[in-house]
């Protein structure tokens, strides 16, 4: 009896398994797999072929002819129609060319009108002055050459022991003319008080030794100032008679060369003597 139950027992845990059969599984048979593989083929073997029958076309299209790379045949630029204007030149192709040349500017004559003169000639004012400058410049020259012949006369007249030698023989003496006063008023040699004197001219008037004192006062100014003048006449014979301009006394041959120095400085030229 035990035995009876317990088989019933099983029976009855395993019963709703019974209902389950073998041939209901839902995986797929190996026929379908089959038929599936074969449609899969198919196709690729569709695909195939039309990709083929393609590139057999696009060969006959292009049969015989080799691909390459060519330049695009158009031109890079194109030159545009001359419509009849003219351009403007450059002047950056003149400095390339070499020609540097300034442009030249040509201005437009205008109608010539009368030109307004001044009653003054400027030739002749020109001509008046070039003639004052001359006659002063003869006039320096000439006192120059006066003083070179004076300062040669200075040496006989130094030593008074010396005589002037006869340039020509004569029968009868020499007679030296004596000093004379000049028609001017003048001082006499041995007036000054003092023992030497700056010279600085000799000239044939009087009035042209105090002319040239004048322009001394007016260009050298200061240094003339308060200076005392002497005009000595001496007559030298053949070489005529002179005015010699003196500045001074000065008390020593020293203070008479160290005023003398600073006229030459100044443009003036002068000699020492003694009276």
């Amino acid at each position: 009896m035990t035995d009876d139950k317990r088989n019933e027992t099983y029976e009855d845990d395993y019963s709703e398994y019974d209902e389950f059969d073998d041939g209901d599984d839902g995986s797929l048979s190996g026929f379908s797999v089959l038929l599936i593989g074969m449609v899969m083929f198919g196709a690729f073997l569709a695909i195939t072929f039309i990709a083929y029958q393609q590139g057999i076309k696009r060969g006959e299209n292009g049969a015989g002819e080799t691909p390459y790379v060519a330049a695009d045949p158009e031109p890079i630029k194109i030159e545009t129609a001359d419509n009849g204007a003219q351009a403007p030149d450059r002047e950056v192709y003149d400095v390339f060319d070499g020609d540097n040349a300034d442009p030249a500017t040509v201005l437009a004559e205008g109608p010539e009108e009368p030109v307004e003169r001044g009653g003054e000639d400027p030739i002749a004012a020109l001509a008046a002055q070039a003639g004052a400058q001359s006659e002063e410049t003869t006039q320096a020259v000439e006192d120059r050459i006066a003083s070179l012949a004076e300062e040669d006369a200075g040496a006989f007249d130094a030593d008074p022991g010396l005589e002037v030698p006869d340039p020509v023989a004569a029968a009868a003496p020499i007679e030296v003319a004596v000093t004379q006063e000049p028609t001017t008023p003048s001082r006499a040699r041995g007036a000054l008080s003092g023992s030497y004197v700056v010279q600085v001219g000799a000239f044939r008037s009087d009035d042209d030794a105090r002319a040239q004192w004048a322009r001394m006062q007016s260009k050298l100014g200061d240094f003339v100032a308060g200076k005392s003048i002497d005009v000595e006449t001496a007559d030298l014979g053949a070489r005529g008679v002179y005015h010699r301009l003196r500045i001074g006394p000065f008390s020593s041959s020293d203070e008479a060369k160290q005023y003398c120095a600073g006229l030459k400085e100044r443009g003036q030229d002068c000699l020492i003597k003694s009276i």
